[in-house]
């Protein structure tokens, strides 16, 4: 709808705001923690995109951190010795990305997990990867200007999406830069997203660029769209509570087949205006369990 690991023993280490996962295969895998002040309500795993983890996401974990969400932040391109580029986005082993999220599921702490342009396709394959286990609840994923194309389409041409976008039941929130050239492909989007049984919510960012929160070139506008980022990533989070305590099972084997640019309109969806008003109260997730 629309409003739309098994790796084995995975050995972990904690160190302050230090973490590393040893992968079976030995590989090993640092992730950054930005610590919530006080109890965590929820946990964000932030995937790398093409252009890696940036400072600036970091900067927004912090701001996170004083609404009580505490942020991980693993350095997979480190990890297997990958510099940032769309194709080190591809060569991430699918198992470590689900190791990471099962990791971070394992306290029982709500989690969502961030992928941002192609690194959104890391935040579905976690998603999926651990769904294969058993229903999911108490996640849900947030896409920021995301780029599932398997290559960059032509204007006019029909688009080819990476599978993993029509197998996807999820909770999924998606911030969508207006002056963003996908932001005309949305409705595709948004079809591929949905096949599965995905509830995914719209948030469209009024008069920004993609990459908003981080270029080196951005205007007034996007430089305020940056500083209210933080209030509206808890915004969104806020919004979900009520669709990550439903259980999510692995999407029919009829929805999870390759397509591309797919007519079903199989759910719902809630088209959100960019946020510009005052700051979102303090994020409150305390009563997922009831």
């Amino acid at each position: 709808m629309r409003f739309i690991l098994l790796l084995g023993i995975i050995l972990w280490h904690v160190t302050g705001q230090a973490q590393e996962i040893t992968l079976p295969d030995e590989t090993q895998i640092n992730v950054e923690v930005v610590e919530a002040v006080g109890k965590p309500v929820a946990r964000l795993l932030w995937l790398p995109s093409e252009y890696g983890l940036l400072a600036q996401e970091r900067a927004l974990a912090e701001r996170l951190a004083q609404r009580g969400v505490e942020s991980w932040l693993p350095q997979l391109f480190e990890a297997y010795f990958l510099s940032p580029s769309p194709s080190a986005v591809k060569a991430i082993p699918d198992e470590s990305v689900h190791a990471l999220l099962r990791q971070a599921r394992a306290e029982g702490v709500p989690v969502y997990v961030v992928g941002t342009d192609r690194g959104a396709i890391l935040a579905l394959k976690a998603w999926q990867g651990v769904q294969q286990a058993g229903p999911m609840r108490h996640g849900a994923l947030l896409l920021i200007n995301p780029n599932l194309y398997v290559a960059t389409p032509k204007p006019g041409a029909e688009a080819a999406y990476w599978p993993e976008a029509g197998r996807l039941n999820a909770p999924v929130y998606v911030f969508q830069a207006e002056l963003s050239p996908w932001r005309w492909r949305l409705d595709e989007l948004l079809a591929q997203l949905t096949r599965g049984g995905s509830h995914v919510f719209v948030h469209l960012l009024a008069e920004v660029r993609d990459r908003f929160y981080f270029r080196a070139d951005a205007n007034q506008t996007e430089q305020q769209a940056a500083r209210l980022f933080p209030q509206q990533i808890a915004r969104a989070m806020a919004l979900l509570t009520p669709w990550i305590t439903q259980p999510r099972p692995l999407p029919p084997a009829q929805a999870r087949e390759q397509v591309q640019v797919p007519n079903a309109q199989a759910g719902k969806t809630a088209t959100l205006m960019a946020y510009d008003g005052p700051p979102y109260p303090p994020l409150r997730l305390e009563t997922l369990d009831g």
